[in-house]
């Protein structure tokens, strides 16, 4: 069985492969490869394991976000639920709050995002402690993580 984690972010947005044996297989980041670099990556990832589940956080624009950043974020989210029904993959909308919940963490009054993301990667390194993690990874494993967990 195969689990995808993904966070749609525009910038900071990642994909992550989790097996059933809870080894991190592979992450990338959104802003490292082309929309077609990450359709290839996912018939791949499919084609390896025809057994397959994703989730993918669920995302909304937030108060204060700028209109083209707020069309970029919603881009992303449509191309990569897109990528998941023309490749046949299972999908699961799950909100931030829901799988942040599942691993205790919840982010503070006043915590920096830098920091609320750092905490994200510790928890995600504690998990994984072989694997190579960085901040923009860290999601995208964690929610991967809540699906091999919980589908």
């Amino acid at each position: 069985m195969t689990y995808l984690g993904i966070d749609p972010g525009p910038i900071s947005g990642s994909l992550a492969w989790i097996n059933s044996q809870a080894t991190v297989c592979y992450t990338k980041r959104f802003m490292d490869i082309t929309e077609k670099e990450l359709s290839n990556q996912i018939e791949e990832i499919h084609a390896m394991s025809k057994n397959c589940v994703c989730v993918i956080e669920k995302v909304w624009p937030m108060k204060g976000q700028g209109l083209s950043s707020s069309g970029k974020f919603m881009e992303n989210y449509g191309l990569i639920r897109g990528l998941m029904i023309a490749n046949n993959i299972p999908f699961k909308l799950v909100a931030p709050r829901t799988w942040q919940k599942f691993y205790g963490m919840k982010k503070n009054p006043g915590e920096t995002k830098t920091s609320w993301k750092k905490r994200l990667r510790g928890r995600a390194q504690e998990l994984f402690p072989t694997a190579e993690i960085c901040t923009g990874t860290a999601d995208a494993i964690l929610i991967a993580q809540f699906a091999r967990k919980n589908f």
